[in-house]
């Protein structure tokens, strides 16, 4: 397992339709743990969701839209 980490960078309708397909996705972090919208970081000015490859990589995936995201996801 590598100790850096890959991110992609998408705006805040992508990160969402992300976040709302999850328990499809079958993810899990780096303790081997199932990622779900409870693992979403609130980084104040942006978003992001941490996980895992089948290899152990880590990886991320982060928007800037903070507005947009704060926005869903603090109506649900």
């Amino acid at each position: 397992m590598s100790p850096h980490r890959v991110a992609f960078q998408t705006d805040g309708e992508g990160f969402l339709s992300f976040v709302d397909r999850l328990e499809t996705l079958d993810l899990t972090n780096r303790e081997g743990e199932s990622v779900t919208d409870d693992d979403v970081i609130d980084h104040d000015l942006s978003y992001s969701i941490y996980f895992t490859d089948l290899d152990g990589n880590l990886l991320e995936l982060t928007t800037n839209d903070h507005e947009t995201v704060a926005a869903e996801l603090l109506s649900d």
